[in-house]
């Protein structure tokens, strides 16, 4: 559902969660937990389900 928490990312400084941006279903996960990543790395794959 879209705006609905999905993932929660923690820093040095702070812990929040993200809410999804469209409705679909996440069909992978692209990072293991307590992985280090970068801003702007992708997390995970969400199928909104709209195929052309």
């Amino acid at each position: 559902m879209s705006g609905q928490s999905i993932i929660e990312v923690e820093s040095d400084k702070a812990s929040m969660e993200i809410a999804s941006l469209a409705t679909g279903f996440v069909t992978d996960i692209l990072v293991e937990l307590g992985e280090n990543i970068s801003t702007g790395s992708k997390v995970m794959i969400l199928d909104s389900g709209n195929h052309i």
